[in-house]
């Protein structure tokens, strides 16, 4: 029994008239909902529950009716509010970025990610190009590049926000016999560590989520040791500004989470300001993105828009900026 407060009950003329026809009091499912039987959700969403029950995150139940549609109940993360609706209403949430990766993280291995298929295409290369010693990688996540470079024997610190993303990362360490300093961290505040502490940070799909860019980039800078380099990988803020969010899908809903509106030249300006020389540019359309990770209406429509950026920054007292557009041409 998880007793958590159902809040404020409310209940969708839709799905009102659906329990009706199948003579199923709201109450049943409640009762349900709330003692933990989430219903017919899969292994990933209820491992999701369990978290978010004990957390505070948003809870969701799916309760298929026989011979009918189905039925969502779903808590609110403030546990403010319980609302019953069907599935084929398409309810999407807004959550916060640590509530939504917390709900993410049980499925986020186990995902066809567009974004790290085609980012992984040149950071791969990148990361065998450098020395790599000493590595922060910010904004970790369930680990996987912590994870690479650690087995290539690199001391590694990975930073994250989400207490859930770490557990994984950590069980994944064990699981891959290796040794990683795992460390809770809010990414806009000051990084814990002294000046010149690491000879390779990476950032990975992590910055869009980052309002006071400037600021976490001075911080990377500082850190870095003198010809260190920095690797950022992220949603392009092109797309982002047609309308694009990074989203998951659970059980019948569609989480939304914050994506800062920065533009390609807001990382470009931010990162020389702090004095780093940017050495390349790599930007993935949408259309060159392999088939089967996007809609083929989204591809029609966006086509040409740039999907995925991968960025390397050096701390060099060079006064010459190598940067290069580098565009894959499919």
């Amino acid at each position: 029994m998880h007793d958590f407060h159902l809040g404020t009950i409310s209940t969708t003329p839709a799905a009102a008239s659906a329990l009706a026809a199948a003579a199923i009091e709201p109450a049943t499912l409640l009762a349900r909902h709330q003692a933990g039987d989430w219903g017919s959700v899969d292994e990933a969403a209820r491992r999701a529950n369990e978290v978010a029950a004990q957390s505070g995150h948003l809870v969701v139940s799916v309760y298929p009716l026989e011979d009918g549609p189905t039925v969502l109940v779903v808590t609110a993360a403030d546990r403010s509010a319980t609302q019953l609706l069907l599935a084929t209403e398409e309810p999407m949430y807004e959550v916060s970025t640590r509530e939504g990766y917390a709900l993410w993280s049980t499925s986020y291995d186990q995902e066809d990610n567009a974004l790290i298929l085609v980012e992984e295409q040149y950071t791969g290369p990148i990361l065998a190009s450098l020395f790599s010693a000493r590595v922060l990688d910010l904004g970790t996540g369930t680990g996987r590049y912590a994870l690479r470079l650690a087995q290539r024997g690199a001391d590694v610190v990975a930073l994250d926000e989400s207490s859930a993303m770490l557990a994984i990362a950590r069980q994944a360490a064990q699981r891959a016999g290796v040794t990683i300093d795992f460390r809770q961290q809010m990414l806009e505040a000051d990084l814990p560590y002294a000046s010149e502490q690491f000879d390779l940070v990476i950032a990975a799909l992590v910055l869009c989520h980052i309002a006071d860019l400037p600021h976490v980039i001075h911080e990377v800078y500082r850190v870095l040791q003198p010809s260190g380099h920095f690797l950022i990988t992220d949603f392009h803020p092109a797309v982002i500004a047609e309308g694009w969010r990074t989203q998951f899908a659970r059980a019948g809903i569609t989480y939304l989470l914050p994506t800062a509106h920065h533009t390609r030249d807001t990382y470009l300006a931010a990162l020389r300001q702090a004095g780093f020389t940017v050495r390349s540019v790599h930007e993935v359309r949408v259309r060159d993105v392999p088939d089967g990770y996007l809609r083929p209406v989204l591809v029609e429509r966006h086509g040409d828009t740039p999907f995925c950026f991968v960025i390397l920054a050096a701390k060099t007292a060079a006064s010459v900026d190598y940067t290069t557009s580098l565009w894959n041409a499919g």
